[in-house]
This record gives structure tokens, sequence and C-alpha cells, in this order.
């Protein structure tokens, strides 16, 4: 059945006919089914001519009341479900461990039984015998060497400074009196202070001057020095122990900074001054390696003909600087110079196998024999703007050393510099000579009074 027709009102029933009353079962059960059932004789029926009722009014089925629709309810998000903590173990007490079971010992190993020998027992040794005597003015017999152990060796013999033996040829030695004679002795000529470790130096030093002289032993030339005639003696002494390490262009990127941080704001400065002279002073020459390595850098530089650069180099040792003013040197003298200078300013001889510089450079450096400890000597030089003592402070003690570096600071301008070597430490002559912080590269020194520290 359709929804439409669900709710379609009943049609009015017609009147009612007996007629349909008396016939068929059919029209009494729709009667029944419409009024109802009981008894239908007691409904009277309507007069006869009265008019049938009016129409039923239509069936209007009730109108379903709008409900709205139930409120969703609020969002409640799970909750998580509450788990009990864990429940710790129970304790259980650590079980011990069971002893390792010790390895029973090795077995000894049987005592070795050499094997049996069948060798002959050994011969015994025959005594000694003493040899026949040589004859009157031969050699003397030989001595049996002491039972169970070596000849003794003699004792040196006994003689001279503190029981000073002669010097041997092969390796002269000097005894702890005979040094400190001679180490006193060398301080007071030149300043230079030498320590215990340089005993066999100075014994070597000492036997060569012995030999050249012939003295016997040392105790014999410190005699000789001590007397009048021993003075011309100084020189040569000086000159022996003097060490003369050096060659050309030592210490490149030094000599550089020199040239860059020193020499050219200098001829800068004296040109604004409008002085014509700049003078450089070599403090120990030696041999000349460092005044001409000045000399040969001046001359691959434009330095002009408005400034004069003067060059002294100044050394105690006599024999060095002869040698300097021979300007004859050997190839490991000459090793780091530049190709292309070596071959214009020296020539080799093939003989001598020697390097000859050339009067050119030769001429720019004046040589003087001069010690740094005499205030007087070094006064005479005159007044420098530049001066090098590289490698030169580090023999020297401190009361040598203040020496030397009060006579350098008097021979400079007011603002003159000194140029040091790496192993130079004036520490306690700060209040003489300080760094000079604009010109670190050339290890540069200047006079304490003559700027401030920066």
């Amino acid at each position: 059945m359709n929804d439409d027709n669900k709710y379609k009102p009943t049609p009015p029933l017609p009147p009612r006919d007996d007629k349909l009353v008396s016939h068929g079962t059919s029209s009494a059960k729709q009667w029944e089914r419409v009024f109802g059932g009981g008894d239908r004789s007691a409904v009277a029926p309507p007069p006869v001519g009265t008019p049938p009722p009016s129409a039923a009014p239509a069936y209007t089925p009730p109108q379903p009341t709008a409900t709205p629709p139930p409120a969703a309810p609020a969002y409640t998000p799970p909750q998580p479900a509450a788990t009990p903590p864990p429940t710790a173990p129970a304790y259980t007490p650590p079980q011990p461990t069971p002893p390792t079971p010790v390895a029973a010992p090795p077995a000894p190993r049987p005592a070795y039984t050499p094997p049996p020998t069948t060798a002959a027992p050994a011969t015994p040794r025959p005594p000694y015998e003493r040899p026949a005597l040589a004859p009157t003015g031969g050699r003397a017999p030989v001595p049996p060497p002491p039972v169970g152990g070596r000849p003794a060796v003699p004792p040196p013999p006994v003689g001279g400074i503190g029981g000073a033996r002669v010097p041997s040829p092969n390796r002269p030695s000097l005894t702890d009196r005979q040094f400190d004679t001679f180490s006193a002795l060398i301080y007071e000529l030149s300043g230079m202070r030498f320590e215990k470790n340089k005993s066999y130096f100075i014994a070597t030093k000492l036997d060569n001057r012995c030999k050249e002289l012939g003295i016997a032993n040392f105790d014999d030339y410190h005699a000789y020095l001590l007397s009048p005639s021993g003075r011309a003696e100084y020189g040569h002494l000086t000159d022996e122990i003097t060490i003369n390490e050096t060659f050309f262009f030592r210490h490149q990127p030094q000599l550089d900074a020199f040239v860059n941080e020193v020499l050219q704001p200098m001829l800068f400065a004296r040109r604004q001054q409008g002085q014509t002279k700049i003078r450089i002073w070599s403090c120990a020459a030696s041999t000349g390696d460092e005044a001409y390595t000045t000399a040969l850098m001046l001359k691959s530089m434009d330095v002009g003909s408005d400034i004069i650069i003067e060059i002294v180099g100044t050394d105690i040792c006599h024999d060095a600087l002869q040698k300097a003013r021979a300007g004859r040197y050997k190839k490991y003298a000459v090793r780091n110079i530049p190709e292309a200078m070596l071959q214009q300013y020296f020539t080799y001889d093939e003989a001598a196998r020697d390097y000859i510089l050339s009067d050119e450079i030769k001429k720019m450096v004046k040589f003087q024999e001069n010690n740094l400890m005499d205030a007087r000597r070094i006064a005479s030089l005159g007044k420098f703007d530049i001066a090098f003592c590289r490698n030169v402070l580090i023999y020297f003690d401190e009361p040598s050393k203040e020496q030397v570096v009060t006579n350098i600071v008097n021979a400079m301008q007011p603002d003159g510099v000194v140029l040091m070597g790496h192993s130079e430490n004036i520490y306690g002559q700060r209040h003489l000579l300080h760094v000079d912080k604009t010109r670190t590269a050339s290890i540069s020194y200047i006079k304490a009074n003559s700027a401030p520290t920066k």
C-alpha cells in the first residue's frame, strides 16, 4: 500500500437498504465493519423523504509536530586506561660465583743430564817463565801482568799549573785549575766568558799556540803571556779563541726587513732633514761577510747620488780583518749569494778554489781593529745611524754585556737603529735599548730614551 493512500478519507456509506441487509453475507459483514456489531434493528432508519445527511468533511490527517533533532552530546575524549605501575620484581640476592678450578701445575721438567764426555782432560798451563834480561843499554824487559787482572796504568806526569801535564798531540786537555787560570785571562782580554764545557775547545786553541811558538806545555805558555814580551801574543790568543762563523746573506728574511723597515725610511728621513750621509756599522765584522753583504744590497738598490753611505766594520780578531781586506772566500761562505750577483762581483780562482770580491765592492767598506769592551776606542769611531750587532752578545756574561751595550748605545745617533740577532737576549739592558715595535721583522732596537715604547 502506497503512503499516498494511507490517510485517504473513507467515503460516506450509502443509505441503508434493507435489501442489502437481507441479501448476502458480504453486505452484512460490510455493515458490521463500518458500524460495528450489535443489534442492527435498534438503529432507526431515517424517515422516508429525509434528505441524505450532508457529506462528512474530508479527513485531515494530523500533521506531525516538527521535533528538533536531538543535540549531539559534547565530545568527550577517551580517557586512557589507567595502567597500574609495574610491580617491582622480587629481590633476588646475587648468587656467589663458584670458584674457578685451578689448573694443576705442570709437571716439573726433568733435570738436565749432560751426555757423558769422552774428551781427554785439558792440558795444564805451563808455569810462567821470566824472559832473559836485555843487554845493557837495550830495551828494559816487560814486567809480567798481575795475576787475575790487567796491567796497571801508570799515573800521568805531575807538573805545571795545578799538576798539569804536557798536552797530548792527539787530544789536549786542561785541569780545572788550568782552565780557571786561562779563562780568567781570556775574559780580561776580550770580555768573553767560557764555561767548563768549553774546556776542550780552549785546550785545543792553546795547544795550537804552543806548537806555533815551540812551547812545551801550558804552564810555560801561561808564564810567557805574563812576561813583558808576551803582550804581543795577546792578539794572537784572541784571534785563536774567537769564533768566526759567518757567511754572506746570513738570515735573508731579516736582511729584507732591514731594507724595507730601516734603510728605506731612513733615506727618506735624511733627505727631509737635508743630510747627505748615512753611516752603517758592523760591530763584529769578522772576515767581512756581513759588511760586504750590506754593500752588495746597496749596489742592487737605487739609493741615489745625493746621499753617501759609509760602511765600517770592526772586530777584535786581527787575522779575521786581514782576510776581510783581502776579500777571498770559499764556496761555503758565498753559497747564499744570488747567481747573477756572484757572477758580476766575484772572480773565481781555479788554483786556490777561492771567490775573489771585486775592488768596486771592497772600496765601499772600511775595516778597523777594535774591542767592544773598550769605550775609548769605540768613541773614536764617531756616530752611526745603523748598527749590526748580530750573534755577538751571546759570548758575553751580564757585566760584559752591560759594558758592550753601553758602548754601542753611546756610538749611535739619537734616532739610530741597532739590529740584533735572534739568539740575543738584552732583557737586562732594557734601560739602554728597547724593541722598536714598528720594525719587529728586522729585530730592531732603539735608544730607551729616544721614543716612548708603543
